[in-house]
């Protein structure tokens, strides 16, 4: 089922890489958000008419309550037969033969760093790993934010004479096209993320990759990247069951950091001020995931600079999954939500996580941080 509507650009609200954010007047006069992609179709202008997908607003679900633009229904920039359209200019040797969104009207051809026209092909011939590297992985997108923050405030705090480099791999598991995400385009600005890699069905990365094996092993061997954050992008799907959400995923992601020989590292999503109590202390879906998904061990930080009877708590939930058995836990007791505050504050842009700010909901973030200081601790020990 897709919701349609029909409406024409009143305002071009603000443009980045490959993505518009304008308002449209609907055919019943309402003004509302919409979302136009411009990897793969002529920039809008006000006065065009539009065709909008308006399903997920229609239904009350997510997406930031923006419409996106299915087509432009009277450009003056019209395509002829056997004439494409994208923002690269790519010519036709280097535009790749790897489709994303397969056997759909919105299926692209991308250059996949493992095909054969690509500059790193031959690098897939060969048996690379990760040779140790720390790999964040973690299911909410917010998480991004938070966790370069970090690692940007501590090397600012330690004055090392060398920037980490910091590769983000972005699954399909929420939003496929990775000009949707602000924070993405503001770390690139602030150059706190040196590369970004999609793939699957995710597309839009620095590097285009065919699955997440290949998409690790061009983090480590083409960005170099001396830390790897995989996370999804905006957009968390969930039904309210066990294995019934893609935060899933992030069980996979470990899967395959192991057998890649690298380390990885699950970011905990903490807190106790969500109303559902699935979600109380360590989340459920990170629960079930080091319980019943990840197959070898992972390391698992966790704030414990909490009060009593939440510390208690996570106790509980470890015990009672049986994880202490199967994963290396690490108590963080030195981080404190005061240094996570002034982390964020380096970051100029607003951080919320389902809706809740560090004032609101402080032990996620805190949990977040300890992560990130996890893989700090893995690469100093280098």
């Amino acid at each position: 089922m897709i919701y349609w509507r029909i409406g024409m650009v009143t305002t071009i609200d603000k443009e980045r890489k490959n993505v518009q954010f304008i308002q449209v007047e609907e055919e019943k006069g309402e003004i509302i958000k919409a979302i136009h992609y411009t990897d793969v179709q002529p920039s809008v202008q006000i006065g065009y008419k539009v065709l909008l997908n308006t399903t997920a607003v229609d239904l009350q679900l997510g997406s930031g309550g923006f419409h996106f633009v299915y087509m432009i229904l009277n450009s003056n920039k019209h395509l002829n037969k056997g004439q494409s359209y994208n923002t690269n200019n790519s010519s036709k040797k280097n535009i790749g033969h790897i489709m994303k969104l397969r056997y759909t009207p919105q299926q692209r051809a991308v250059l996949a760093c493992e095909e054969t026209d690509s500059p790193t092909h031959s690098m897939f011939l060969e048996n690379k790993n990760l040779e140790g590297t720390p790999v964040l992985i973690g299911e909410l997108h917010s998480m991004l934010p938070i966790l370069c923050s970090w690692m940007q405030y501590k090397q600012n705090h330690e004055k090392v004479s060398k920037k980490l480099k910091i590769g983000y791999v972005m699954s399909e598991g929420g939003a496929l096209p990775i000009s949707f995400s602000e924070h993405v385009a503001q770390l690139k600005r602030l150059n706190w993320i040196d590369g970004t890699i999609t793939y699957g069905h995710s597309y839009g990365g620095d590097i285009e990759a065919v699955n997440k094996f290949t998409a690790l092993i061009a983090a480590k061997h083409i960005l170099q990247a001396d830390i790897i954050i995989v996370l999804m992008g905006p957009g968390i799907v969930g039904t309210g069951t066990k294995l019934g959400h893609t935060g899933i995923e992030a069980g996979e992601i470990a899967n395959a950091v192991s057998i890649l020989e690298g380390i990885p590292i699950m970011t905990p999503r903490i807190s106790f001020q969500r109303k559902r109590d699935r979600h109380k202390g360590i989340s459920h879906h990170v629960l079930t995931t080091l319980s019943d998904i990840v197959l070898q061990n992972a390391r698992v930080p966790i704030p414990f600079n909490l009060p009593k009877e939440y510390k208690d708590h996570i106790q509980q939930q470890l015990d009672d999954y049986h994880l202490y058995k199967k994963h290396t836990i690490s108590f963080y007791t030195e981080l404190h939500v005061k240094e996570v505050q002034k982390s964020v504050e380096l970051y100029p842009f607003e951080i919320k996580s389902m809706g809740m700010e560090l004032h609101d909901d402080p032990y996620f973030f805190l949990g977040v941080c300890c992560a990130a200081q996890e893989a700090l601790n893995v690469v100093n020990r280098e």
